[in-house]
């Protein structure tokens, strides 16, 4: 089932437009053809697409740092076990289970990297690196409780300490790695959609502004508020170079405006867009007149998306 089939009347189809948008508005702002997608996902993306999912990406690396913390509170204890030997064994267990959780880290990373280039990222081996890790502290805890080195006090503090780390432990498991699963999943098919638009309307950009042109002939691109010439730029590339429904474009891009655009801008846009459609599917009559309040952008202020 295509992204368009699959997400009509969800609100995903106008998100991945608006992720669009900005990545277009901001190759239009530096004026340049470059690559707009990676710095767009990187930075801010994932977040203008679903609401939420930056804390749930910071919740992992966050929840790692509060376990090397307590990995470092525990080491003190497990010195007293043996206070001569630096090498002892306990130290040792201490050291992988540091080791542990830093190769977590590095895993972690390697698969947000994948999600920022458009791929969805297998987390199994972080899992198993967590799953590591919470093994070595589960028997650093047994080892500690058996110890006849440490005073009565001092085995409840450290028990404390690791109970706190293996609640941590759960929450990466049972809830933050879900829910960047569940991120990945949903944003792929979205996220490519509003890559595929981007730097397909970057590529085709004269044909594209052509096209608008001999409807808003009057007017020159530069004149038109970037916000809305790049909704243009965007209806009028799938217009031409995608399958999608013309009514489906045009409503798409009306929403959009509405939303990031102003009142006298929207009529303008779904005048220029019905017009050019006609044009496409060889029905067209009078072409439109836009407006001077609607185009000028010395006149006229946009929200910047």
């Amino acid at each position: 089932m295509s992204f368009e089939k699959q997400s009509k009347g969800s609100g995903v189809r106008r998100k991945a437009r608006e992720c669009a948008l900005q990545m277009l508005f901001a190759a239009d702002f530096l004026e340049t053809d470059r690559d707009a997608t990676v710095p767009f996902w990187s930075e801010f993306g994932f977040e203008s697409l679903a609401e939420g999912s930056a804390k749930s990406i910071s919740a992992v690396p966050e929840t790692l740092d509060r376990l090397r913390t307590s990995a470092t509170r525990l080491r003190p204890y497990l010195k007293k076990l043996d206070p001569y030997d630096r090498n002892s064994p306990f130290l040792t267990d201490h050291k992988e289970l540091v080791f542990s959780l830093d190769r977590a880290e590095e895993s972690f990373k390697t698969a947000m990297g994948v999600l920022v280039s458009g791929s969805s990222p297998d987390l199994s081996s972080l899992r198993q690196r967590l799953a590591s890790a919470r093994d070595q502290l589960g028997r650093l805890a047994a080892t500690v409780s058996a110890a006849t080195a440490l005073k009565a006090d001092e085995k409840r503090e450290f028990a404390g300490i690791a109970a706190d780390a293996d609640k941590h432990f759960e929450i990466l498991s049972s809830k933050s790695l879900i829910a960047v699963e569940k991120l990945a999943a949903e944003s792929v098919m979205p996220r490519q959609f509003a890559d595929r638009i981007v730097t397909g309307t970057l590529k085709n950009l004269a044909a594209i502004d052509k096209t608008i042109m001999s409807r808003a002939e009057h007017w020159r691109l530069e004149r038109m508020a970037v916000v809305d010439r790049n909704i243009l730029r965007l209806a009028v590339y799938e217009f031409l170079y995608e399958d999608t429904p013309g009514t489906v474009v045009i409503n798409e891009a009306l929403e959009i405006a509405r939303t990031f655009s102003s009142y006298e801008a929207t009529q303008f846009i779904n005048g220029l867009l019905d017009a050019i459609r006609l044009d496409l599917e060889g029905k067209g009559d009078v072409k439109a007149e836009p407006t001077e309040s609607a185009l000028d952008s010395e006149t006229k202020t946009a929200s910047n998306p």
